[in-house]
């Protein structure tokens, strides 16, 4: 209605009470939650608390209070609607609320965690000004002992003119006595001085943590809600449950792939994920779950539309019909499809989401830069291990160390930076693709040191041919030589490629000398791959003669 202001959060909470609390018989409560319970996210998580009491039979209220809020969630709609609040059998929720100013009649004493921060900072705070007052009361020891040694220099100076040798003998023994017990008194007080100020020092880095952790604990009013639940429950022990969503944590995962060479080669995955938490609190003995969802995906395949076909007269070019510029009528000629109504969405499969559950609770600090690195399981796979080469490239002409191995554990390798080490040895970085359970996976380890591969193009021409008929062809004969310098065997996997033509008027053909082990490698036409044994100290030539040809008048791309 016109006229009517907009409802506040605390005239909300005040409706809800109103409503549902029977005058005289609502009791309220108030109950801290705890985090017990985390699920990251490669882009946010779920955060769990739980809040244990002892509710009485029929209607009550449950202030629970301090809960955060993320930029984005800031009115109490959004805050609300970002929530999940679960209770125990024989506990209904009747109705949720939020605020941030809550009426002078609900207010609460501060937690207990945020009590026993409080009294740590007070205790420190005091042991600093005791140690401080303490150095400076050892220190005037020093002063008056240095002052006591002054004192003795004096009177021996003004005394000796007037004395006996006897009695300046006396005065010489009790200067030089009660000077050297001045000194060390003085010393003394140095070394205990210098050791209250070390104490003081520890005390002003113990306090200096302590004020931080109260920091994390004190509530920000601007960036915090109060919840309030109305209740009607048969009476007893209750634990509630109230999750929520953080887009400020995620996780990372990190891998150390080692290969072991020799006559059993051997591969060790050594896995570590690192959680980044930046939601402004800690989380202390968590239950911690990695979720390999990615929450950016699209969740269903879409909707597939139909699709129209037609076609048009093809446009040729159009010719002058005079030398004034006019164009004669083009010639139209059928053909051209064209293509209209498609869909822009988009599916790329990945294998079946998986949880990775830490076995034990998990403490993670909030922090704005950095992470928290956490070990998972290792895994041991049986590689096959040889060297690769395509020296077609000319900034990749060696043989690189290459595993191929098939991941036989239960659980999916997600993509993920990974540092490569080599007999021990780390070789480089580099990013792997998801590999899931029972998938292959091929990983470079480096260039094989002293295995040496040449690619050469020794002949290549270009001319016509033909006496009835004029046509035009390209030859090209290409040497790959390699030689294995390196002191042992190696397996060799060589890819070369030649073109392929989809136009009935290019003729393509080659010979390979030896003939290739594979064609068409992994679906990609043209591409060849010779598999060999080559001996330590032992040479190996690869010759490929391409021959090409096309009618007179057209030329190559």
């Amino acid at each position: 209605m016109k006229g009517t202001p907009a409802m506040t959060p605390t005239l909300r909470l005040a409706a809800a009470a109103c409503l549902f609390a029977l005058p005289g018989f609502a009791q309220t409560l108030t109950a801290e939650s705890k985090i017990t319970s985390v699920t990251v996210y490669g882009n946010g998580a779920m955060v769990t608390r739980q809040v244990s009491l002892d509710l009485p039979a029929g209607i009550s209220e449950l202030i629970i209070p301090d809960l955060p809020v993320e930029s984005g969630f800031s009115d109490a709609e959004s805050f609300l609607a970002s929530l999940q609040v679960n209770a125990p059998d024989g506990v209904a929720i009747v109705a949720i609320s939020a605020a941030q100013d809550l009426p002078a009649s609900l207010e609460r004493q501060p937690g207990a965690a945020l009590q026993a921060a409080q009294a740590e900072v007070d205790r420190l705070d005091a042991a600093v000004r005791e140690s401080a007052a303490a150095a400076a009361a050892i220190r005037l020891k020093a002063k008056a002992a240095q002052e006591q040694i002054a004192a003795l220099r004096g009177i021996a100076q003004t005394t000796h003119g007037t004395q006996s040798i006897d009695d300046l003998r006396a005065l010489s023994q009790m200067v030089g006595t009660e000077t050297l017990r001045a000194l060390q008194t003085a010393h003394q007080a140095e070394q205990e001085a210098a050791a209250a100020e070390l104490a003081r020092s520890d005390d002003l880095k113990a306090l200096e943590r302590a004020r931080a952790s109260l920091a994390a604990l004190t509530p920000d009013q601007e960036e915090r809600y109060d919840l309030l639940l109305t209740l009607n429950s048969a009476g007893g022990p209750a634990v509630l449950e109230v999750t929520d969503f953080t887009r400020m944590v995620a996780w990372r995962p990190q891998y150390d792939f080692r290969l072991t060479t020799g006559e059993t080669p051997k591969l060790m995955v050594d896995r570590r994920v690192l959680v980044i938490q930046q939601s402004g609190e800690d989380w202390n003995g968590v239950e911690l779950i990695l979720s390999a969802n990615d929450l950016t995906e699209s969740v269903s395949a879409g909707t597939l539309y139909e699709r129209s076909q037609g076609i048009v007269e093809k446009r040729v070019p159009q010719e002058y019909a005079d030398g004034e510029g006019g164009m004669a009528e083009p010639v139209m000629e059928p053909l051209v499809v064209e293509e209209q109504s498609v869909s822009n969405f988009s599916f790329d499969s990945v294998g079946l989401a998986r949880l990775y559950r830490f076995p034990v609770p998990v403490s993670i600090r909030s922090t704005l830069s950095g992470g928290t690195l956490l070990s998972l399981n290792q895994m041991e796979f049986t590689p096959e291990v040889y060297a690769l080469t395509a020296p077609i490239w000319r900034d990749l002409n060696d043989a690189y160390v290459t595993a191929d191995f098939t991941n036989t554990s239960e659980e999916p390798l997600v993509a993920a930076m990974t540092r490569l080490f080599l007999d021990g040895s780390l070789v480089g970085v580099d990013s792997i693709d998801y590999v899931p359970a029972g998938g292959d996976a091929t990983v470079g380890f480096g260039p094989v040191r002293g295995l040496q591969v040449t690619r050469s193009v020794t002949n290549k021409s270009q001319g016509e041919t033909g006496l009835l008929s004029v046509s035009t062809q390209s030859n090209e004969l290409v040497q790959i030589d390699l030689n294995n310098l390196t002191g042992r065997d190696w397996p060799v996997r060589l890819q070369d490629r030649v073109p392929f033509s989809e136009q009935d008027d290019l003729k393509i053909s080659y010979t390979a000398t030896p003939p290739a082990t594979t064609e068409n490698l992994n679906r990609q036409r043209g591409v060849l791959e010779w598999r060999f044994d080559l001996p330590a100290g032992q040479t190996k030539q690869v010759t490929l003669e391409t021959r090409m040809q096309w009618p007179e008048g057209k030329e190559l791309e």
